[in-house]
């Protein structure tokens, strides 16, 4: 669950992030009914008194392990929401509900927990398979759903499988009538950080009290990325980002430039 404290003169109005709540009904896109606990299934917690684990991950078993390459796709419009939404309506593409680019904040938003994790991303093209079934599509699902109108709940955000069993494991969804921004102005809600803080809980980490987190519930706008409590979770996880081999070699041949330049001068020096 991420939530939203703005604010407004004397009133201060908390808006969830991701979570679950009764939903009310929109068009064809599928609605989620009651308090079914989206992104708090199952497993178990490791609570290290900052970020919190959900036990669960992508990749190998132990903590600490690499994560492989996870795929992600975008939902197209149309596609059924299965149980998630009591078995009618729809979910639809991200590009119904969010401005032109919101696909190049999504990507950064995957590539700022690959740049510190032992984890790799990859976009796939999507079938359109129900929500829940099997199909060909990402691990990790991106879609709009109505989950309570504007001004409540903005996302839900699945934990990596095992969870509840289904290919739900790890899915995102994001809320139709909210005002989606590139970026923190506008009075909207930034992509980015919402979506980095859903791409969280789809690797396994919960939500944690340090208020200067992008996984504390509360939507801060301000933090801009990663802070250290996340990256200390995402690494528990996964571990630590491994070097490119090419970065590798580019850092091994500067080290040795520098070698061979310093030792030129010394021997220059001696002479």
């Amino acid at each position: 669950m991420f939530q939203l404290k703005r604010a407004l003169a004397s009133i201060t109005l908390v808006l969830t992030l991701c979570g679950a709540s009764s939903i009310a009904s929109a068009a064809t896109i599928g609605t989620i009914g009651g308090p079914t606990a989206i992104g708090t299934v199952g497993g178990t917690s490791y609570d290290h008194d900052a970020y919190v684990t959900h036990g669960s991950k992508w990749g190998d078993i132990g903590l600490g392990t690499p994560g492989g390459t996870v795929s992600y796709s975008y939902v197209p419009t149309g596609t059924g929401c299965g149980a998630l939404c009591g078995g009618s309506g729809s979910v639809g593409h991200l590009g119904l509900a969010m401005p032109t680019g919101f696909e190049a904040a999504i990507e950064t938003a995957f590539a700022v927990w690959e740049a510190i994790a032992n984890i790799h991303f990859v976009e796939v093209t999507d079938d359109g398979a129900t929500l829940g079934t099997s199909g060909s599509f990402g691990d990790i699902r991106l879609s709009l759903v109505n989950i309570d109108n504007a001004g409540g709940t903005l996302a839900l955000g699945h934990y990596p499988p095992p969870n509840s069993g289904s290919s739900l494991d790890g899915d995102i969804l994001f809320d139709i009538a909210e005002n989606w921004t590139l970026g923190t102005s506008g009075g909207g809600f930034d992509i980015f950080t919402v979506a980095a803080h859903e791409i969280g809980h789809a690797i396994g980490l919960k939500h944690e009290e340090t208020a200067l987190a992008l996984m504390n519930p509360y939507y801060n706008p301000s933090l801009g990325g990663l802070t250290a409590d996340d990256i200390a979770g995402a690494q528990a996880i996964y571990g630590a980002a491994v070097v490119p081999l090419p970065a590798a070699f580019s850092l091994m041949g500067f080290a040795l430039f520098l070698t061979a330049a310093f030792g030129r001068r010394r021997k220059e020096h001696s002479a």
